[in-house]
């Protein structure tokens, strides 16, 4: 009877050995896979940062070549023109056909000269140094309304907050905007557009409206220009909301850090 005793405690006990055999190894197992998930969390996060700083160094870059660019257009070619219709002034005869051809040819460069300083201020906008973000985005708006015929409107009712914005994330909104008006230019057929800044919770809010055909059923992020408006947001910590497409037209919500 005691031998059953001593066998049945022996059984127990390698139970027992068993069981936490088991524990450990489950143990080890979850801290195995707890570690695995950390170090897959960190690869992910150093690509994510990767990313970051390939597509700031890349949008970096664009707008060292379009200052660039800007510049030349400017100082080259509005240079050029300018002398040229100069020149033209002394050519000028008192025959009234010579006048008409005078004219009619003054008339062209003058043309030209204004595509040439509306390329030169989108590649290059020099107010935005110059003057700050308020009136950069005020002669973007009336470029807009010059190139397309949409009546376009500007409301910025935190004038001074605007001014303190720093120039990096100006720079960032102003591009968008840029994007947002070429959209809608290409596809909306819209006759009008909004452009408004308010301050909401804390944050500057940029809200932009036109009443064109909306994106209907086309996915925000398919398109270039959305992409590109997307990385500029991420690149300042910036947010942005989409109208709902069933209140028609199209509109953009952009929240961005003070």
């Amino acid at each position: 009877m005691q031998t059953v005793v001593v066998s049945t405690d022996n059984i127990y006990v390698l139970l027992l050995i068993g069981m936490a055999g088991m524990c450990l190894l489950a143990s080890a197992v979850v801290i195995f896979y707890i570690r695995n998930q950390k170090r897959l969390q960190r690869q992910r996060e150093a690509e994510i940062r990767y990313q970051k700083e390939l597509t700031y160094a890349v949008i970096q870059s664009q707008e060292a070549e379009r200052k660039r660019i800007g510049r030349d257009l400017h100082d080259d070619v509005g240079s050029a023109l300018s002398n040229l219709k100069l020149f033209t002034v002394q050519l000028q005869s008192h025959r009234p056909e010579a006048i008409v051809l005078y004219k009619d040819f003054r008339s062209q460069v003058d043309v030209i000269l204004d595509k040439v300083r509306s390329i030169s201020h989108i590649l290059s906008p020099a107010e935005l140094e110059m003057f700050g973000l308020e009136e950069s985005i005020e002669e973007l708006c009336l470029t807009i309304h010059r190139m397309s015929a949409m009546e376009v409107t500007f409301d910025n009712q935190v004038p001074e907050a605007l001014k303190k914005l720093s120039y990096d994330r100006g720079l960032a909104l102003y591009r968008v905007l840029q994007e947002l008006f070429t959209n809608t230019v290409k596809h909306a057929g819209a006759t009008g557009v909004s452009v408004s800044i308010t301050r909401v919770d804390g944050l500057l809010r940029c809200t932009y409206r036109d009443n064109g055909r909306g994106l209907g059923k086309v996915r925000p992020g398919n398109g270039i220009g959305m992409r590109n408006i997307e990385s500029r947001l991420s690149m300042i910590g910036a947010r942005y909301h989409l109208q709902d497409p069933a209140e028609g037209g199209f509109g953009i919500w952009i929240d961005i850090l003070e």
